[in-house]
């Protein structure tokens, strides 16, 4: 379903390099529609503004408007990328078939992600997962100032990036949900920083253990280098929890960024799922806001039942 999409850009060449990266190199010259498309989906999908439908829809519409109607003119430039558009309300079977071909070769595991709360919520009770959060909204009028080993565990507002009031209310939400759900938790890990420690704690889901195994790139140099935290943050969700339970993790956008496809929201959750060959596929996305949905989703479920 197309109708109105409104498309958000910011600039985040790591992000757009990282998905154009998986695009052939012949198609990333600017004007190609698949260059506009992932530009387009990668800022999107950075930002956290945009869901999986609209993300497939907005490339849809620039394949459809980009390369059936002009031909492979393109044209195109930042700012008409990050325009406010309006979408078609109509699409031909073949704009259909193209932008979810587009969003294949774009958003990998993203497609995966459109599974239901009923399901969602039945697989996080079975256990085996990891579920890797962000830690939850924060006061960006503050700054990290990181100068020497130990700083990030400094929960001073004046030294480090603490969390809002909002985001601790968030946080005793998402544990309530995930208690009240009945979604068993045999673990949670922490990268050390103030704002993931308490994070976890407010999520009230048992110890929380500091694990540098998901340090916030920037202090990646106390720790063996960006590569080395990439590595193993791979590991640990390429790893089984704990039999019967789920693993919570909580940590950067940063690491995640570089260590799997998916570039959370504060406060977001990601499902994944190790493959049991090293490595893990994505399962769901999980929003803060979601969790309620899930909640709501239950309870009326128990009153049918």
């Amino acid at each position: 379903m197309l109708g109105l999409r409104f498309i958000k850009c910011i600039e985040d060449p790591v992000v757009i390099n990282k998905i154009l990266t998986r695009l052939d190199a012949k198609t990333t010259q600017p004007g190609n529609p698949l260059f506009i498309a992932a530009y387009t989906l990668s800022s999107s999908f950075a930002s956290g503004f945009l869901d999986v439908d609209e993300r497939l829809g907005c490339i849809e519409w620039w394949a459809s408007m980009v390369w059936i109607d002009q031909g492979f003119r393109g044209g195109s430039n930042h700012q008409a990328v990050c325009d406010v558009r309006q979408l078609p309300a109509r699409s031909r079977p073949i704009r259909r078939i193209l932008g979810f071909l587009m969003a294949f070769v774009c958003l990998g595991p993203e497609l995966a992600l459109a599974i239901d709360d009923a399901e969602l919520i039945a697989r996080l009770r079975s256990g085996g997962y990891t579920v890797y959060f962000r830690h939850v909204a924060t006061d960006w009028s503050n700054s990290d100032q990181l100068s020497k080993a130990g700083d990030w565990s400094s929960c001073d507002f004046r030294r480090m990036r603490q969390l809002s009031d909002s985001g601790r209310a968030e946080a005793s939400g998402i544990g309530y949900a995930i208690r009240t759900l009945g979604i068993p938790v045999g673990q949670v890990l922490a990268s050390p920083y103030c704002r993931t420690m308490e994070t976890a704690e407010l999520f009230d889901l048992g110890s929380v253990k500091p694990s540098t195994d998901v340090m916030n790139l920037r202090a990646a140099g106390y720790f063996g280098g960006r590569d080395e935290i990439v590595a193993s943050a791979r590991r640990l969700l390429s790893s089984l929890p704990v039999r019967g339970g789920n693993t919570v993790v909580v940590a950067h956008g940063n690491v995640a960024r570089e260590a799997t496809p998916v570039y959370p929201g504060e406060g977001e959750g990601v499902v994944f799922l190790a493959d049991g060959k090293g490595g893990f596929d994505v399962i769901a996305r999980i929003p803060p806001e979601r969790w309620q949905h899930m909640l709501d989703r239950n309870q009326g479920d128990s009153v049918k039942r």
